[in-house]
């Protein structure tokens, strides 16, 4: 990411408000209010093919990514009470590569706070195009406004998941998207509104 500061484009490493990474459990995450340039609230699960040493120049993680020695998986972890937006990006990101997982997720009250004169991408984005069927799964999203280009961005794959009581902002914005023809797996969308 980079921003303007003083009339120069500098690089800013990470500006997300929150990011849980691999081998991150049994975490409750609550009342988060604010504005982020990325993320909000961020799961990523990334399993990298190259060994980086932790805090090395760089490279924003604190652990080493050694899999030998850690976990990879992302797990057991409740979301709640946030009120927020971003700047750019989304509100919540879940996110699995390179054979780690996020499972067993539940988030209940989101609300994106974006002022209608701003947009960003979008309140939640699930995935990514090349990760694996099942590599995010067991997730319970519940009583969320939208407030964004688009309210659920499915990325990648989701299974064995629910998304409900959800309220879209803007008429003119989808509430669901999907990058991939097979990325919902036995996914349940129920009780969403989009505003008129």
């Amino acid at each position: 990411m980079s921003k303007v500061i003083d009339g120069l484009r500098c690089n800013i490493e990470n500006e997300d408000g929150l990011n849980l990474r691999n081998g991150c459990h049994d975490i409750l995450v609550s009342d988060i209010t604010g504005k982020t340039g990325d993320d909000v609230v961020a799961l990523t699960a990334c399993c990298g093919k190259t060994y980086h040493t932790g805090g090395s120049d760089a490279y924003t993680h604190v652990m080493p990514d050694d899999w030998d020695s850690r976990e990879r998986d992302i797990y057991n972890v409740i979301i709640r009470n946030v009120i927020a937006h971003s700047d750019l990006c989304y509100t919540v990101r879940l996110l699995a590569l390179g054979g780690a997982r996020v499972h067993d997720i539940v988030v209940d009250g989101v609300v994106d706070n974006t002022p209608p004169e701003e947009t960003h991408f979008g309140t939640f984005i699930i995935g990514d195009e090349f990760d694996e069927p099942g590599a995010i799964s067991g997730v319970t999203i519940s009583n969320v406004v939208c407030n964004a280009q688009t309210g659920f961005h499915i990325f990648g794959h989701l299974k064995d998941a629910v998304i409900a009581q959800a309220v879209n902002r803007r008429a003119d914005t989808p509430l669901v998207t999907k990058q991939l023809e097979d990325g919902l797996i036995n996914v349940l969308i129920r009780d969403t509104v989009t505003a008129q």
